[in-house]
């Protein structure tokens, strides 16, 4: 023990009681804090050895039928309406909302953000289209027939993705959490974190509601992610690596798409049929694909 260490202890010794008292406490106060913190990231980041020794399920998408898609267009959302697709599309300057016949593909119209603006994920609820924006914390409400202006909302953190339960809509940032707003003015009303057998799963992209289950494309992966909005657990992956236009396969295909941002993004629910739209930023083809059964 050195002399310094000596004279401290006996300086702290020397004090009067309730002194060595308030400092005993504090230690076990910054102790418990501590603890805290430390269980914290267990529960949140490390998955139970339970958890661990689960496999999650995976199944391959089935295409029904394939139809064209625009190239130059940089999808971030896709709902159909009736017999409408909407799709909105990024990248600043060429950031737009389109509507299209569907399954015809006929170009109905569109409305063009303001170039300071990255458009992002869309979704409609009561008559109202919501276009989010990706970094400008902005909420366009669009009316659906005419795709003019209605209103501006504002939001913290980024737009990503958008979809809606037919009450309130859901909001992706980019990160593992999913954020659920009011569709009046568009308050957060509560988040869940999406989990894949404990793990938090991030950059959660573009979304879709689909008959109680939120399903969601994983930036720059070729899987969907089927999510119980309830729990955030995913019950189901959807491999979609099989979709992936030639143009964008091989080694001289992935390369291009790293440097266009080219990748699977895209979801529409076809309620009629049962089935899923599919597509990605920069695709040439959009598919339609089986849903599959989903384990409860």
């Amino acid at each position: 023990m050195s002399g310094q260490t000596e004279h401290v202890i006996m300086c702290v010794w020397r004090m009067p009681e309730q002194a060595r008292l308030f400092l005993l406490k504090k230690e076990r106060r910054v102790s418990v804090v501590i603890y805290a913190l430390f269980l914290f990231y267990v529960l949140l980041f490390v998955p139970s050895e339970t958890a661990a020794a689960q496999k999650s399920i995976v199944v391959r998408a089935h295409p029904i039928r394939v139809m064209p898609h625009d190239a130059k267009a940089f999808t971030q959302g896709l709902f159909l309406d009736g017999g409408i697709l909407y799709e909105s599309e990024g990248l600043y300057g060429r950031s737009r909302i389109v509507r299209r016949e569907f399954p015809q593909g006929r170009f109905l119209d569109a409305e063009h953000l303001a170039p300071e603006y990255f458009g992002e994920g869309c979704a409609m609820i009561g008559g109202n289209i919501f276009l989010l924006t990706w970094k400008e914390e902005r909420a366009f409400v669009l009316d659906k027939t005419t795709l003019s202006l209605k209103k501006t909302l504002s939001y913290n953190g980024e737009g990503w993705g958008l979809t809606t339960d037919g009450t309130v809509l859901w909001r992706s940032d980019g990160s593992a959490v999913l954020t659920r707003h009011d569709a009046t003015n568009f308050f957060p009303v509560g988040r869940i974190v999406a989990r894949d057998n404990g793990v938090p799963v991030p950059l959660l992209n573009e979304l879709e509601w689909v008959d109680g289950w939120l399903y969601a494309n994983i930036w720059k992966s070729d899987k969907i992610a089927v999510i119980d909005p309830q729990s955030g657990d995913v019950a189901l992956w959807i491999d979609c690596s099989g979709l992936v236009p030639s143009i964008y396969a091989g080694e001289d295909g992935k390369r291009r798409a790293r440097e266009t941002g080219a990748c699977l993004n895209g979801i529409a629910w076809r309620r009629e049929t049962d089935t899923l739209l599919i597509t990605g930023k920069l695709w040439p083809v959009l598919y339609e694909i089986e849903r599959p059964d989903i384990p409860r």
